[in-house]
């Protein structure tokens, strides 16, 4: 249904109780925790959007995106992403995803590069509805290797559905991409707005990844059946 080139994408991934996440997941989707904790995840990056492979959106070619998701598992014995929320700022991508019930908002976004004065890779953005949903995020990234990947982190990024709820009934967008090259980085600071119960960052305790980016293929929607 559509292809895309991710770049720059990080996850900000922190542990939540999982009564408090249990609450914003619609049945018949059930919380896939670890441990019995279940994970929130903020990802920012930058996308193109191309229907049927070929077509651009219109719009900028290339926009930020950036999306906060938990873990879940399906009555059918699937598990992959459900969205609390996806920030983008072309405007018909946006309007894509709305078709599909997803929650997709307008949002001002930016993604800056390290520099001399600031040896950081950074993501901010605020929702454009609002202007109180947001985020600024700062990640020390090692850009000369390359980390494996640990049980943890196949959990949090290893992931190749989304599902969401139209016309009453549960569907399921599948992903195929490349595997992630992901790298060891470093949350430098980390303020958000756009899961208030958290405290407004991402602590102590939270999993960063950073990895320059895949080709991905998103398949049409799939209805989910149990048994």
């Amino acid at each position: 249904m559509v292809r895309q080139e991710w770049r720059k994408v990080a996850f900000v991934h922190w542990p939540v109780a999982a009564d408090r996440l249990a609450a914003l997941v619609p049945e018949p989707l059930s919380l896939d925790t670890r441990d019995g904790v279940a994970w929130l995840t903020l990802s920012p990056f930058s996308t193109t959007c191309q229907m049927f492979s070929t077509i651009p959106v219109p719009g900028p070619r290339r926009f930020p995106e950036t999306n906060l998701r938990t873990y879940v598992e399906a009555p059918d014995g699937t598990d992959g992403l459900y969205f609390l929320s996806l920030d983008v700022t072309n405007r018909s991508n946006a309007g894509l995803g709305r078709l599909l019930r997803l929650p997709y908002h307008l949002g001002d976004m930016v993604i800056e590069e390290p520099t001399p004065e600031s040896p950081y890779v950074r993501y901010a953005g605020v929702r454009r509805a609002d202007r109180v949903a947001a985020y600024d995020v700062r990640l020390d990234v090692d850009a000369a290797s390359t980390g494996g990947a640990g049980a943890l982190d196949t959990y949090l990024t290893g992931r190749w559905s989304a599902y969401f709820h139209a016309v009453g009934r549960l569907f399921r967008c599948d992903v195929e991409h490349e595997p992630w090259p992901l790298r060891p980085a470093h949350l430098v600071s980390c303020h958000q707005t756009l899961d208030p119960g958290s405290g407004g960052r991402a602590g102590d305790d939270a999993v960063v990844h950073y990895a320059a980016g895949v080709s991905a293929k998103l398949s049409w929607p799939i209805p989910v059946t149990s048994g």
